[in-house]
């Protein structure tokens, strides 16, 4: 197709070329890439390099961004892409030559529409560089995790549209392009694969060649497990069947794997590692069940995300609650109270997410609607789920003292309950409600243990018993990302069971005088959340504000997902 002739709707076509020490072949590159119809914008980032490569490509004709210090391929390209301006953007390796001439073939897909990413194919070499290890493991991650079989899953040669790299996840070092195939598949792209005659500087069988294929697997692995892993496509909705099935099992045999390891050698920290195995399929499958119930809701920027995810924390609980029953001459009491409380209060907050009315605020707001013959959810809420609150103070209360005392077990009701709301009051930004939790966490976990003075004794014990409250607290540092970056929101669901396990944990850890003291603070922050704004007061204190802030990447908004369509034209 001659893109020399195209339409004025049909986008034009930036270059990005990353280059370090390619000095003698630039020139060369950078020539036929201006050649190439269509292209208004040449793009090489230097990559730190020791010659001449940026003098030689400005002179060629090129824009050049030269960077000080050595990124790596990914780093380069990102920066490259940043300048970018037209609608398709080609990406190029340096070492082409005057066969750059040939990625018109990769272009012309994805003006006339046929494909939203193309990737060149290299003729077959006669004498391989290396043993194709490498590849092998490329197309087998791809092949894994999206079921596409890729003939050159390592090439860097690639045009793209530019609405559709903009919602890619650029993976630094070599694992670039398999990054790019599986963000772009997972988003639903169409991706072609081309046959090109295009040569570059192929690395030997040599001791170089072989520390460059080292890294790209090093970098492939990289890339493909955390996928494998943490099946979470690029716009935050969890990956097809295929890659959550793969992931399931990857686990399942990690786990496995571990606890015949642990048995074995009688590791101490077994019980640790099954923890956040626990933690992390808990998330994962809020994930699935939000997804595939459609549990969706606009956060305060005005984008549906997943909503009510916060259901992993009463998830993680039932595994733990099962094992306690199965070891029922062991029962341990003081675990039952947590997990059954985590329960509870996640039900309760589900159906406030599920059917609550946002009209209705505050305590007042529902006992007014209960006044009015109206029963809302919130009512039920706090209801059911501070009766809870108030069952597990003074079951934990008869389980000190083994007497049937009102004080303090009333007490330690109210305050797990005023935690548990406090963590709800808190849940109107991304990561606040968690940074609320890990607050309360603090004391609770280091109070109880402030004889253990030493820090390996200290890690020692928490490694050797994993409570309820630390394997929250795994589970909240897994969610974590999701939150932060506000691609889901936990909603009711979670931060009430959060609040309320905080709180049990305050509970076990202070003594009277400071329980009485947090709960008059607790009081004195609801009162004010009744009739005034807590984030209005974050935003107005510059400390609290930049808490707030801390670790949050949620101010750019997401793009929507990527959709193909033939006409697609200029952005």
């Amino acid at each position: 197709m001659d893109l020399s002739s195209r339409r004025p709707s049909e986008p034009g076509v930036t270059v990005v070329i990353p280059a370090r020490n390619e000095a003698g072949r630039i020139t060369a590159t950078v020539a036929a890439a201006r050649a190439l119809p269509g292209v208004r914008q040449v793009i090489v980032v230097d990559d730190g390099s020791d010659d001449d490569t940026a003098t030689r490509a400005s002179q060629a004709g090129a824009a050049v961004m030269r960077l000080e210090r050595h990124v790596g391929k990914g780093g380069a390209v990102r920066a490259g892409v940043r300048a970018a301006t037209e609608g398709i953007v080609l990406l190029l390796d340096a070492d082409l030559g005057a066969s750059a001439a040939e990625a018109v073939k990769l272009i012309a897909p994805v003006a006339s529409g046929r494909a939203d990413m193309t990737v060149a194919v290299f003729p077959r070499l006669r004498h391989r560089g290396g043993f194709g290890f490498a590849v092998g493991v490329a197309r087998l991650a791809i092949r894994a995790l999206t079921w596409r079989r890729m003939e050159a899953p390592l090439s860097g040669q690639r045009a793209v549209r530019r609405s559709l790299l903009q919602q890619l996840r650029l993976a630094g070092g070599f694992g670039l392009e398999v990054g790019l195939t599986l963000d772009a598949l997972a988003l639903g792209a169409r991706l072609l694969e081309v046959p090109v005659e295009m040569t570059h500087a192929a690395t030997g069988r040599s001791l170089a060649g072989f520390r460059h294929r080292g890294k790209q697997f090093l970098s492939v692995l990289a890339v493909a497990l955390p996928r494998l892993l943490w099946p979470l496509g690029p716009t935050g909705r969890p990956a097809g069947r295929a890659r959550m099935v793969a992931a399931a099992v990857g686990v399942f045999a990690c786990v496995m794997a571990v606890g015949w390891t642990a048995a074995a050698l009688d590791w101490w920290a077994s019980e640790a590692v099954v923890a956040v195995a626990f933690a992390w399929c808990a998330v994962v499958g809020a994930l699935a069940i939000a997804d595939r119930l459609g549990w969706r809701r606009e956060n305060y920027q005005g984008r549906r995300v997943l909503s009510s995810v916060g259901i992993c924390f009463a998830l993680v609980s039932v595994p733990y609650l099962v094992l306690e029953f199965l070891d029922w001459p062991n029962l341990h009491p003081h675990e039952l109270i947590p997990l059954g409380l985590a329960l509870v209060m996640g039900g309760v907050g589900l159906l406030d997410d599920l059917r609550g009315s946002r009209e209705v605020r505050g305590f007042a707001g529902h006992f007014r609607a209960l006044t009015e013959g109206r029963i809302t959810t919130g009512l039920v809420k706090v209801v059911v789920g501070g009766g809870a609150c108030l069952a597990a103070g003074v079951l934990l209360t008869l389980w000190r003292t083994w007497q049937w005392t009102v004080w303090p077990g009333l007490l330690d009701g109210v305050l797990i309950a005023l935690c548990a709301n406090s963590i709800n009051l808190l849940d109107l930004r991304p990561g606040r409600a968690l940074k609320g939790f890990w607050a309360l966490c603090l004391p609770a976990v280091v109070l109880p243990r402030w004889a253990l003075a030493t820090a390996p004794a200290f890690i020692e014990y928490h490694l050797l018993y994993v409570g309820p409250v630390e394997v929250l607290f795994l589970c909240s540092l897994i969610y974590a990302p999701l939150d932060f970056r506000a691609r889901a929101m936990m909603g009711d669901a979670g931060s009430n069971v959060l609040g309320a396990v905080a709180g049990l944990a305050l509970v076990e850890a202070l003594p009277i005088e400071g329980r009485i003291a947090l709960v008059a603070v607790l009081v004195a922050v609801h009162v004010y959340a009744e009739f005034g704004s807590l984030s209005a007061l974050i935003e107005r204190n510059r400390a609290l504000r930049w808490l707030d802030m801390l670790g949050r990447s949620d101010q750019a908004p997401l793009a929507p997902a990527y959709m193909s369509s033939p006409s697609m034209g200029e952005e």
